[in-house]
């Protein structure tokens, strides 16, 4: 029983925790390109009223 314990521990949750990045990376790249849009916008209404 634990020789079975083992190889999960040992093979699936590392392939789980890779899962979890990579999932996480996708769903976080769309955040941050809004978030890129958004500061260019900002940026440019700061730099219009220092004129």
């Amino acid at each position: 029983m634990s020789k079975v314990r083992d190889l999960i521990n040992a093979h699936l949750y590392p392939l789980l925790a890779s899962f979890a990045v990579v999932y996480g990376a996708i769903h976080l790249a769309p955040v941050a390109n809004r978030a890129r849009q958004y500061n260019t916008y900002a940026g440019g209404l700061i730099a219009g009223f220092e004129k």
